[in-house]
């Protein structure tokens, strides 16, 4: 199920959201260079596998926004365990 599958079920409106899926933990790049365009966005969720690989994705894309002076709101999420 989708991140925005998930919002239309608690009521929330997913056109007020934009949403990057990734779709592997090799492609972190791809959401500096769009908080780099979007300028706006000031509150990322960020979901991976619980995983090693999701867990080091998580700490690669804190350490990036940190780097790039991020200030907004940053979110984690990650299932109880394994994959999603």
């Amino acid at each position: 199920m989708s991140v925005m599958t998930q919002f239309v079920r608690e009521g929330k409106r997913y056109t007020n959201y934009v949403y990057l899926s990734l779709a592997r933990t090799n492609k972190l790049p791809s959401l500096f260079y769009h908080l780099e365009q979007e300028k706006n966005i000031n509150h990322i969720l960020i979901v991976f596998d619980n995983d090693d690989a999701g867990i080091t994705a998580g700490e690669a894309v804190i350490a990036g926004l940190n780097n790039m002076g991020y200030k907004g709101i940053v979110e984690i999420f990650a299932p109880p365990s394994g994959k999603d």
